[in-house]
């Protein structure tokens, strides 16, 4: 691929993150804010039909935190550069940025589909994923659905997220969004 060819993909992804529609950073912070913590929006990253749940009793194994940090959340367009295409998420980076097991029983409303061959090649020439990690059945999922879901439920995580793309558009990294 070109230099131009990928100018021209980051000048177009960047027009299309200034003017989708998802809950601005501002929106959010000032939710937060309004409702307090622990409240709807507000303060912790779980669901409000979990914050009445019991907590659960501790594990006799300690799970392993791994951080997915903001940065590595892959978001692309598909089919490239065809008109009516549409932005993307993988499934298995979502659910490891937000803290997911079982993401498609949480969230079973979220539109799903399985990557093409030409996607999965793209994803590999791209750096994006490894070639093996592409032969597992790697599942796509609809930008924006992604983003209300973090922006309505995990909102510290959304907010890391746009920090991500703010930085994406502003410059001041070259490429988070392929």
């Amino acid at each position: 691929e070109s230099d131009m060819d990928e100018l021209e993909d980051t000048v177009h992804t960047a027009q299309w993150l200034n003017n989708r529609n998802v809950p601005s950073v501002d929106n959010i912070l000032s939710t937060n804010e309004a409702n307090g913590p622990g409240r709807s929006g507000g303060g912790e990253d779980v669901p409000s039909e979990e914050k009445e749940k019991e907590p659960s009793p501790p594990s006799e194994k300690k799970q392993e935190v791994v951080y997915f940090p903001a940065s590595k959340l892959l978001e692309y367009e598909w089919p490239r550069g065809a008109e009516g295409a549409e932005h993307y998420m993988l499934q298995e980076q979502v659910a490891e940025f937000l803290d997911i097991r079982g993401i498609q029983r949480k969230y079973p409303d979220l539109n799903r589909r399985p990557l093409d061959v030409e996607e999965r090649r793209y994803l590999v020439r791209m750096g994006a994923v490894t070639e093996t990690l592409s032969n597992m059945g790697l599942v796509a999922l609809k930008s924006e659905q992604v983003l209300e879901l973090m922006a309505e439920d995990y909102s510290s995580k959304y907010l890391e997220y746009m920090a991500v793309v703010e930085t994406f558009v502003t410059g001041e990294i070259r490429c988070i969004i392929i």
